[in-house]
């Protein structure tokens, strides 16, 4: 994947040569094999859209009507999580990682398979169980092109996760996944792959943000190519938002009838602060929206918002629904409560040396960077039992 990956940036960085010049960093001088000449400075709005017209744009995605399936369980009774599936659709770049840990930690706690399992469908590993890795829910969505320009996290050579396979699970199920602002979720992916594949210059941020397919957190959680917005809203037991973290957590807990303490975490990834990759190099920080170049900017605020009009549509009617569950649930001193009990949690469960060190290879983690540190957190159990109103 890495290897596609790197042939596109190549690509993009010889289509940028042809169109605009040599491409300079903001503050860099540029040396030919004769001597130094002046750079070309690649900011302007028409000088990068003529170079990001050359490239093929993504179809435009078809939105159909199609009837909601049935059958996943959204609402559960104290007790029923000991014998319910959960399923969590992990969306690059949502703080999916962290989420990934949560699930993992609710398994642990209630004898669910698959908590210590990177990659383990619950019928294979045994329900109930739990599923918390990447993978859209229907991966045949997107298509090959996709796969061979944006790549990420979309196919699995398991063919896992799949929406007949959801359905076809014994147990009763409860699917719920993180969606996150499009335009920050993008930029978070640009940053993120940066490390691995290429030095972010004006130009290049706008290609790789022009390169985008539309839509792209609403089509990797649909259940279908006919699904609609509202379809995909009501066929999940709950779908949380990344600007609202802590509050979707609380309301999950309510919706699980799992005790707050479950849902403690370390953040796994922090683009705002940079932080360690898998192979420990320190990842790039990403800055402010407002320190974006004014042409990016421009972009992200006009035709990228256009491109992703089912993504806004779907961040739009996910905070109303989750304001209405937290209003229905009445849960707005569970979240303050939440929100303090996992201050003191984070400042006692703390792992020093993580600036230098990436932290599984520091302390236990349930898979990866999932779920670190989860022993300290389990020494919140008590508290949070009897914090616990819905259990």
């Amino acid at each position: 994947m890495h290897r596609v990956v790197v042939m596109f940036v190549l690509a993009l960085r010889s289509l940028v040569g042809s169109v605009a010049g040599t491409v300079c960093s903001e503050d860099a001088s540029c040396h030919a094999s004769g001597g130094t000449h002046q750079c070309t400075r690649t900011e302007d709005a028409t000088t990068l859209l003529q170079a990001a017209n050359q490239i093929n744009r993504p179809a435009v995605v078809q939105i159909q009507k199609a009837k909601v399936p049935a059958g996943l369980k959204k609402e559960l009774k104290p007790g029923d999580i000991n014998k319910s599936n959960i399923i969590y659709i992990k969306v690059p770049k949502t703080g999916s990682s962290t989420a990934s840990g949560i699930v993992r930690n609710i398994a642990a706690h209630h004898n669910l398979t698959g908590a210590f399992i990177y990659r383990g469908w619950p019928s294979e590993q045994g329900e109930p169980g739990i599923w918390a890795d990447h993978g859209a829910l229907d991966a045949a969505d997107y298509g090959p092109d996709y796969v061979q320009t944006r790549g990420p996290g979309i196919f699995y050579a398991d063919n896992y996760p799949d929406w007949n396979a959801v359905q076809a699970l014994k147990s009763p199920t409860f699917m719920w996944t993180m969606i996150r602002d499009p335009v920050e979720r993008a930029r978070s992916l640009i940053y993120w792959g940066e490390v691995h594949f290429m030095y972010l210059t004006p130009m290049t941020k706008y290609l790789q943000l022009f390169s985008m397919a539309g839509d792209e957190q609403f089509r990797y959680i649909r259940h279908s190519a006919e699904a609609t917005v509202h379809e995909v809203v009501n066929t999940y037991g709950l779908i949380g938002v990344l600007e609202r973290y802590d509050d979707s957590l609380v309301v999950l807990a309510a919706t699980l009838k799992v005790p707050l303490s479950e849902l403690l975490y370390l953040r796994a990834k922090d683009t705002s602060t940079g932080y360690k990759d898998e192979n420990g190099r320190n990842q790039h920080k990403k800055p402010p929206f407002s320190e974006e170049p004014k042409a990016v900017q421009h972009y992200l605020n006009t035709d990228f918002r256009e491109k992703q009009k089912h993504d806004y549509e779907l961040y739009d009617l996910v905070n109303k629904t989750l304001d209405a569950k937290i209003a229905e649930m009445k849960l707005e001193p569970a979240i303050r409560a939440f929100k303090s009990l996992l201050a003191n949690a984070q400042k006692e469960c703390y792992v020093p040396g993580t600036d230098k060190k990436i932290i599984e290879d520091t302390v236990k983690c349930y898979v990866r960077d999932f779920g670190c540190n989860y022993e300290c957190f389990n020494k919140f159990d008590d508290i949070g039992r009897q914090m616990c109103t819905w259990c």
